[in-house]
């Protein structure tokens, strides 16, 4: 039996080259997540990105409360690979980069998926 996806390839940050938030998603209904994380060429050394939920529906993301569904880190993943939150009911999620080293092409991409 298959479960159809409510979103996915949500983009929440495109090639980001700092730290800070991505665009957020409504997925009201929704309570299993995805966040998988792409880096650029240049490969930073460090990268932490979060996937954040929040319970507040403001249209105006700083008027939410943020907090972490999971958390990609280059230390213990791979470029490429996905993290999962499960039964966490939220109504928007999006990705956070808290920590990026910098420099030529050291650029985070990351998708959300959300059932």
């Amino acid at each position: 039996m298959s479960v159809s996806l409510a979103a996915a390839g949500f983009l929440s940050l495109n090639a980001a080259a700092a730290t800070g938030a991505g665009t957020s998603f409504s997925v009201s209904g929704c309570c299993k997540f995805g966040l998988q994380v792409v880096l650029g060429s240049g490969a930073p050394a460090t990268a932490i990105i979060v996937l954040q939920g929040t319970l507040d529906t403001a249209a105006d993301d700083t008027a939410c409360h943020w907090f972490t569904l999971a958390t990609w880190d280059v230390t213990s993943v791979a470029s490429g690979d996905i993290v999962f939150a499960v039964d966490k009911p939220v109504a928007k999620i999006r990705a956070n980069c808290t920590t990026l080293t910098t420099g030529t092409n050291k650029t985070v991409t990351a998708k959300l998926a959300a059932v």
